[in-house]
């Protein structure tokens, strides 16, 4: 587990620092969704027709935020379904619940993390350099060069940015593999989605069903 979560706040990390490049308040939240999936080469998906769906979403948060609340039933529900569709429409069959007469090739995990990321960024307006003066100033007394403003400074300053993120991974564990030295069930199959997380919760889950749907898009091998 501690494996999974390193890699679920690497790719949060990722999000915010692409974040941090461009912090363009005209820039969709959607812009910044990224969606990763990888699969194990060894494995022949056609031995794979399976697979059971729990419905309970492992919710990873930060619970000093007063903003982050655990996710409703009805917002893992929507996330289950989203999964569970894909997998339907791929020529998958689902088993409900699981005996030992009625096992599954297959089981999919669900885990979100969600967390705040404080970015600090520094922008520098073109300045306009030396300000060589009016030169050599003769009348009124004058004798010497007029400096006038020396160097303008730039109106530039360094900001803070504050937003949250958040990554949900899906798994594919094979139960019947062999466990590795770790003594973990392998994982045949996973998709990462992250991205911002937005004050508008239907925004949320369009972005989600969406970015799930992507995921499965680009892992046409687990087609039936």
């Amino acid at each position: 587990m501690k494996r999974q979560i390193t890699r679920y706040l690497t790719l949060v990390l990722s999000v915010a620092l692409i974040y941090g490049c461009y912090p363009d308040q005209y820039r969709s939240y959607s812009d910044y969704d990224m969606v990763l999936t990888n699969y194990d080469e060894s494995a022949n998906f056609n031995d794979y027709v399976t697979f059971h769906l729990p419905d309970t979403v492992v919710d990873i948060y930060d619970s000093t935020d007063r903003k982050l609340n655990p996710l409703t039933p009805g917002e893992q529900a929507d996330l289950i379904d989203a999964i569970r569709k894909n997998f339907l429409d791929y020529g998958w069959v689902e088993v409900d619940s699981l005996d030992t007469s009625n096992l599954a090739d297959v089981i999919i995990t669900t885990t979100t993390i969600r967390a705040e990321f404080s970015l600090y960024y520094t922008i520098y307006w073109p300045t306009w350099g030396y300000y060589p003066g009016w030169g050599y100033y003769p009348g009124y007394g004058g004798c010497c060069y007029y400096p006038g403003y020396p160097y303008y400074p730039s109106y530039g300053g360094t900001y803070k940015e504050d937003y949250r993120v958040g990554s949900i991974q899906i798994d594919m564990l094979d139960p019947f593999a062999k466990a590795d030295d770790d003594e973990e069930i392998p994982v045949v199959w996973s998709a990462t989605i992250g991205g911002l997380l937005s004050s508008n919760t239907q925004s949320n889950s369009s972005r989600i069903e969406r970015n799930v749907d992507l995921a499965f898009d680009q892992s046409t091998y687990l087609k039936k």
